[in-house]
């Protein structure tokens, strides 16, 4: 809403959008997987895997649809890296969870936005 408001493309804001759900795509069945494991429940990477998948693809969209946020895609790309090179270790606490997925929302969106503006 915020990038329309600014009278930016609709492209954009579509992008923008994209984007936003190809990160919550990947990290809410991430994390749920994680809390899962740290509850001793059953573990679903399967859950992860389509989370992923569903991720990039929806981030390929976005840059079909507006070309600047090639940028952004990248970012969630690179997230979905970090979060398949963290689960190779132990899961961390709760708080370091909540922690580093706001990290990685902050550069999705850092990225996405450094690449809208300079477009």
């Amino acid at each position: 809403m915020i990038v329309l408001a600014d009278w930016q493309p609709g492209a954009t804001a579509a992008a923008c959008w994209l984007l936003l759900s190809a990160r919550a795509a990947a990290s809410i069945p991430n994390v749920w997987d994680l809390v899962q494991g740290l509850h001793g429940r059953p573990r679903h990477r399967s859950a992860v895997w389509a989370g992923s998948s569903t991720a990039l693809g929806l981030a390929a969209v976005a840059v079909a649809v507006e070309p600047a946020a090639a940028a952004g895609a990248a970012a969630v790309a690179g997230l979905v890296t970090v979060q398949s090179l963290l689960r190779l270790r132990p899961t961390p606490p709760a708080g370091i969870v909540g922690l580093t997925q706001a990290a990685l929302g902050l550069v999705v969106v850092a990225a996405t936005a450094a690449g809208i503006t300079q477009a």
